[in-house]
């Protein structure tokens, strides 16, 4: 039996992108994560329905709101690499 597991056991690539990185007013300030919930045109662009947590301002609350597809950057995530770093929940440093 071989160590590396057979290509067929991989799971499939995830067909959309849900994760993004959200860039903020002012631009120097530092994106922070979201997840699209929808998707709609609005004219000739299009907007996503996007939660986020903006820790500066609203630390314990989730913000929704429609934002232009020109401030997110999708964030791919590959389920069969699994990160083997230390979990983001530590709190020891």
């Amino acid at each position: 039996m071989s160590a590396n597991p057979p290509k067929a056991d991989a799971w499939p690539p995830f067909k959309r992108v849900r994760f993004v990185l959200v860039r903020r007013e002012p631009w120097t300030a530092l994106p922070v994560q979201g997840l699209v919930l929808d998707w709609r045109k609005a004219g000739r662009r299009h907007q996503a329905l996007v939660a986020y947590v903006d820790e500066a301002l609203h630390p314990k609350r989730i913000i929704t709101e429609w934002m232009p597809a020109e401030k997110l950057t999708p964030i791919r995530a590959d389920p069969n690499v699994i990160d083997y770093g230390r979990s983001p929940w530590d709190r020891r440093r």
